[in-house]
């Protein structure tokens, strides 16, 4: 490059290719060292698994805070509070994040005991009227049948819930289910919140979510290893989803936690099985199926299909939202009839 092109490439540091990566140190987070595309842990949520990444066209990416969209260099500076160069050295404004501390632990004693409040608030009468917004957010999109299944608890500010977790009913969190480990043994926790927030869905600080899942009955069943049903099992993502696909599967239903964790929640209770990928249809989804894949075939299953969702639909609930429970329940029993195998 020619010193009159250096010059003009430091007059326009917002402009300079992989400028992002400089931003994203500054606000001390790890960027691998290499590639076009750098994937990283989201600064903005407890990211367990790295779900997010920066490329050198200056776009910030997560599959949990930013789905179907990204920011741009000077949103995710200013997101971080970071102070963007004239030029040269990228420094943190007063306003950059603290290194992170560590968080105490979260256990699976821990999870059990929230999990249990919770489910037992949804079996108590007594709290219906006060729980309304809980209930009526469910029934809005369609999935409230899932109180059938136990497969979803309420959290309530009132519970004497562990630190980690104490402040996320009064944040809208109140939608709460258990993640379980590859073993169907109980490890962690998810919450869902019921009001508009940048990011819909919290695991505890602290927590080790690493390979767990959500699983209906049936689902557990599998993990346990005790399921004498048919050999298929449906892999969904999203605790949303999970709820809605947990009131009408016949198959069972095991569900990542995420788009991120959906690689690593396949373990070897999948071996003999066929597994059904039924990710969500957006960029996120598609970039998970091929690893997730690869990880279903490493763990010996028999076959791996992917699942379409009808209409153009992203995921199972927006089946629910556009097309009605009573669609997505026939679209189901195809697949575990074997006579719609998805794509």
């Amino acid at each position: 490059m020619s010193q009159s092109n250096v010059r003009g490439a430091e007059s326009r540091p917002w402009k300079q290719p992989g400028a992002i990566f400089e931003i994203a140190r500054a606000a001390r987070i790890e960027v691998p060292g290499s590639g076009a595309k750098r994937t990283i842990h989201c600064p903005f949520h407890d990211d367990q698994w790295p779900s997010a990444f920066l490329s050198d066209s200056n776009v910030f990416y997560c599959s949990v805070c930013t789905p179907g969209r990204g920011l741009g260099l000077k949103a995710f500076a200013q997101a971080l509070g970071v102070a963007g160069p004239p030029r040269g050295r990228f420094e943190p404004s007063r306003a950059a994040p603290a290194p992170r501390t560590e968080a105490p632990a979260f256990t699976a004693s821990d999870a059990a005991r929230v999990w249990q409040m919770a489910y037992e608030r949804v079996r108590n009468d007594a709290t219906l009227a006060v729980d309304r917004p809980v209930y009526d957010y469910l029934a809005h999109r369609g999935i409230l049948g899932a109180w059938e299944e136990s497969a979803f608890g309420v959290l309530a500010e009132c519970m004497d819930l562990p630190k980690a977790v104490a402040w996320w009913p009064g944040a809208g969190y109140r939608i709460v289910a258990p993640l379980y480990d590859a073993t169907g043994r109980l490890s962690s926790i998810q919450a869902r919140a019921i009001v508009p927030v940048r990011t819909k869905v919290q695991f505890p600080k602290g927590s080790r979510t690493a390979g767990t899942v959500f699983a209906n009955r049936s689902g557990l069943e599998v993990l346990r290893g005790t399921w004498k049903g048919p050999r298929r099992v449906l892999l969904a993502e999203g605790l949303s989803d999970s709820l809605a696909l947990s009131v009408v599967s016949l198959m069972p239903v095991v569900s990542a936690p995420g788009t991120g964790p959906a690689v690593h929640s396949i373990g070897p209770w999948a071996s003999g099985y066929e597994v059904y990928l039924a990710l969500d249809q957006d960029e996120a989804g598609r970039r998970a199926l091929a690893p997730t894949a690869r990880q279903a075939f490493e763990q010996r299953v028999e076959r791996v299909f992917e699942v379409g969702w009808p209409g153009g639909c992203k995921d199972a609930c927006e089946v629910v939202e556009r097309r009605g429970m009573a669609d997505l329940v026939r679209f189901l029993d195809a697949i575990a009839e074997g006579s719609h195998a998805g794509r």
